[in-house]
């Protein structure tokens, strides 16, 4: 089964929330997805209808071929990424494995 890795994520303020998209497209995902063990990522915006405040309004979720590959290439090689102000601090990063998949 797939394995993935969950990245949540904000913009550092309001003001940069479109700085901190371009850079996340045009840099950050290319970048990491450019590692061993990645594969490719898609990123998410929480829709404005939620139960509660969420803690992060973006997620990226990167399929990774080995959870251990892909974390070593990121200890490796995460001080080379291209920086940015855009993106706060705060972040929460979840290695998950697919165990089950339902298609209506």
């Amino acid at each position: 089964m797939p394995k993935y890795l969950i990245a949540l994520t904000n913009p550092s303020s309001p003001d940069k929330e479109d700085a901190f998209n371009a850079w996340y497209n045009t840099y950050h995902v290319p970048e990491v997805c450019a590692l061993d063990g990645f594969v490719g990522a898609k990123r998410f915006k929480a829709d404005a209808t939620q139960f509660a405040d969420p803690d992060f309004s973006y997620a990226v979720i990167y399929e990774v071929e080995d959870a251990a590959t892909a974390l070593a290439s990121l200890a490796q090689n995460g001080a080379s990424l291209t920086p940015s102000d855009a993106i706060s601090p705060e972040n929460k990063l979840l290695f998950v494995e697919e165990i089950f998949s339902y298609d209506k």
